[in-house]
């Protein structure tokens, strides 16, 4: 599988845009959808992944856990 250089994780109405100039987005809901889209895509070797604010907020355990110093 080619690697994904970047992706994008929150809000529909927030990511649709990141998807439209080809970067995989993964719209979430709830904290649970947010820590699985962030596993998803570091599984798939994407090397930076913006994330929403709002998303951010409601998963701050799966963000630290993928964060690097």
């Amino acid at each position: 599988m080619a690697e994904i250089a970047m992706g994008a994780v929150g809000e529909r109405d927030a990511v649709l845009c990141f998807k439209a100039v080809g970067m995989q987005a993964i719209a979430t809901a709830t904290p649970e959808e947010t820590a699985r889209a962030l596993f998803t895509l570091t599984r798939q070797g994407v090397r930076v992944i913006f994330i929403t604010e709002h998303a951010a907020r409601q998963a701050p355990e799966a963000l630290e856990r993928y964060q690097n110093d």
